[in-house]
């Protein structure tokens, strides 16, 4: 039990040092306007210590998840051989080096947990000093813009943390906190972040549907409704008053301005993906191997937009063909069921948690083979199918030593 204690604090402290020391990456280029002729090295020194952290952490994983790790990498190296045989080499290896050093250690990370308990106190504990590092980006912006996609999402994780504690606990310090991270993300952040943080609230609403919490979420849509009324005055003012404070926020601009659906040219880059899926519908480009064709085709991905299709199930489709993408897409949508399955509400939370913050945003922006959260969400899926064989084994051994 001491053993494996031990080996669940280590493998969470590696899972929280990926958000804490990416933030500090970020934090540091931009509180103290380093040159761009050492990013490079602050990013070295930061991804250092995050290995370093999975070094100390890969024993147990060896222990515990060897054939996981077996079959993760075999996997993951069977279709980068492949994308290569039929691809441009360059792309695809710059493209492997996140997945090898950080994604697929993640997953295996927390597949690896045995205390989800733990875990989540751990994250819980961190989660503050994670929240405030996010929001020194915001409280010092760099000159070439205020607006910040990477705070945004990073915020998410420690975010939706508060909002479950504050559901389950009630307590009011929760609440301060997380209604100034909600309200820096509307300010600063990504209309993307909006939905994953909607999608949680709505999901604790139906879990917890107490009079208390029934009368705030019928205020709340009282508030949403006089709003919507007088959405284009409410709007102006708002605006108004942020320019008379020298303050700009993207979200809200496109919002009031009539651009709350607009899709910020993704249309665009959806409909040349399209065609490049049915130009190769069977086996697909393989693994980002329609990256330079796309990079050429957007104008060399001009403000980032024309990069990455900005969808997982599209780029599925264009990494491994129509057949086999839908097949992995159908799978991906119904992993939420699984959901529905959990007894114990902690891992029910954290599993929603995982799903907002590593899926939902996925559907409008990032590529899922570049985002660790993505696979902390789907190792955490396939761990609750090796946590359902562990317990009937148990209940095995503990039968059979009784009889």
């Amino acid at each position: 039990m001491i053993l494996n204690i031990s080996k669940d604090k280590i493998l969470s402290r590696f899972i929280i040092a990926y958000f804490l020391f990416s933030a500090i990456n970020s934090a540091v280029k931009q509180l103290f306007y380093i040159p761009e002729s050492i990013w490079n090295l602050v990013s070295f020194i930061c991804g250092f210590i995050i290995i370093v952290f999975f070094v100390h952490s890969l024993k147990y994983i060896f222990k515990y998840s060897t054939f996981c790790l077996f079959y993760s990498y075999s996997i993951f190296f069977l279709i980068v051989l492949w994308s290569c045989i039929i691809n441009d080499v360059i792309y695809i290896a710059n493209a492997t080096i996140w997945p090898l050093f950080i994604c697929i250690p993640l997953g295996l990370a927390i597949y690896s947990l045995d205390n989800i308990n733990l875990f989540y106190n751990y994250v819980l504990n961190k989660s503050f000093l994670l929240a405030f590092v996010l929001i020194l980006l915001v409280i010092f912006p760099q000159e070439d813009g205020k607006y910040n996609m990477f705070m945004s999402y990073s915020l998410l994780f420690p975010l939706l943390i508060h909002i479950n504690e504050f559901c389950n606990t009630k307590k009011k310090y929760y609440l301060l906190i997380l209604l100034l991270e909600i309200g820096i993300i509307i300010f600063f952040g990504s209309r993307g972040a909006l939905l994953s943080i909607a999608f949680f609230i709505i999901y604790k609403f139906f879990v917890k549907r107490t009079f208390k919490v029934s009368v705030i979420f019928g205020l709340c849509l009282l508030g949403i409704g006089i709003v919507y009324v007088n959405f284009a005055t409410i709007g102006n003012w708002l605006l108004n008053k942020f320019e008379t404070y020298n303050l700009y926020s993207r979200t809200l601009s496109l919002i009031f301005q009539n651009e709350g659906t607009s899709l910020s040219n993704r249309d665009i880059v959806w409909r040349y993906c399209n065609d490049m899926i049915f130009e190769k519908p069977i086996l697909g480009w393989g693994f980002y191997g329609w990256k330079e064709q796309l990079v050429y085709a957007m104008a060399g991905g001009e403000n980032g937009t024309g990069t990455y299709p900005h969808n997982i199930f599209i780029e599925l489709c264009l990494d491994f063909g129509l057949v086999l993408g839908v097949l992995i897409s159908i799978v991906l949508i119904l992993s939420f069921i699984r959901f529905f399955s959990f007894r114990d509400f902690l891992e029910k939370d954290l599993f929603v948690i995982l799903f907002a913050i590593g899926f939902l945003p996925l559907l409008f922006s990032g590529s899922y083979s570049q985002s660790p959260v993505f696979y902390l969400y789907m190792y955490y899926f396939i761990r609750t199918y090796k946590s359902k064989k562990k317990l009937f084994l148990d209940e095995d051994l503990s039968y059979d030593s009784c009889t």
